[in-house]
C-alpha cells in the first residue's frame, strides 16, 4: 500500500512539473529568440513580453468553457404585443440597463449585465492568471409573430469575462458561454405575466 501511495504522489508531481513546463517553454524559446536590443529596452523599462500573457491564460494546464445544450427559444400561445409587453415588464421589474428597445421590431438589447458565475461557464486559466471581476454581457431579446397569430421569445446572451496575470498590467477577454439558466428565467417570468401570475419570486437577480 506504501508502494502505492508513493506512486500516486509521483505521478501528481509529475503532472504539476508537466503543467509548469507546459508553460514556461514557450516563454523560454520567446526569450532566446529576442533581439538583444529589444531585451535590453524591455529590461530598462520592466516591460514583459506579451506572450508570457497569452501562454498563461490558453496554456498552464487551462482549459476551454464547455457548451451547453438548450433552447434560447420559447413559444407562446398569446399575441406578439401581449408578449412584447410582459416582456418589457419583466426587464424593468428586474431593474436591467436597456440599451436597445425597438417596439415595433420586438427588439431588446441589454449591455454590460453583470452575471453570476453560475450563469455562464468561461473556462479555467492558467496558474498565474486570475479574473479582474465577474462575467458580463449583452442579453438581446426578441419577440417574433408566429403565422397563426402566437409569437416566440428568442433570449441570446453573448458573455465575456476580463483576466490578467500576475505581475502584468495587460488585460485580455475571455469568451463564455451560456449555460442556459437566465435564459429560461426570463421565458418562465414572461410566461407568468400573462397568465397573470406576475414575476417569479427569488428570480430577479441577473
Amino acid at each position: 500500500m506504501s508502494a502505492e501511495k508513493d506512486l500516486v504522489k509521483a505521478g501528481g508531481s509529475l503532472m504539476a512539473a508537466g503543467c509548469l513546463w507546459m508553460l514556461l517553454l514557450p516563454v523560454l524559446v520567446a526569450w532566446s529568440c529576442e533581439e538583444p536590443g529589444a531585451r535590453r529596452a524591455r529590461e530598462v523599462t520592466g516591460r514583459k513580453p506579451a506572450i508570457v500573457f497569452a501562454v498563461t491564460l490558453a496554456g498552464g494546464c487551462a482549459t476551454a468553457a464547455q457548451t451547453y445544450d438548450f433552447d434560447p427559444v420559447q413559444s407562446f400561445t398569446r399575441p406578439k404585443a401581449e408578449v412584447w409587453q410582459a416582456l418589457v415588464d419583466v426587464v424593468t421589474a428586474r431593474g436591467w440597463p436597456v440599451r436597445v428597445i425597438e417596439t415595433d421590431a420586438g427588439f431588446l438589447a441589454v449591455n454590460e449585465l453583470p452575471l453570476r458565475e453560475s450563469r455562464v461557464d468561461c473556462g479555467k486559466l492558467g496558474i498565474l492568471a486570475y479574473w479582474r471581476g465577474p462575467p458580463t454581457g449583452t442579453v438581446d431579446m426578441h419577440v417574433r409573430d408566429e403565422s397563426d397569430g402566437t409569437a416566440h421569445l428568442r433570449v441570446t446572451i453573448n458573455a465575456s469575462r476580463m483576466a490578467s496575470v500576475s505581475g502584468s498590467t495587460v488585460v485580455q477577454t475571455v469568451l463564455c458561454n451560456s449555460r442556459g439558466e437566465l435564459e429560461g428565467e426570463v421565458a418562465r417570468e414572461v410566461r407568468a405575466k400573462l397568465e397573470g401570475r406576475g414575476t417569479a419570486p427569488g428570480l430577479s437577480s441577473s
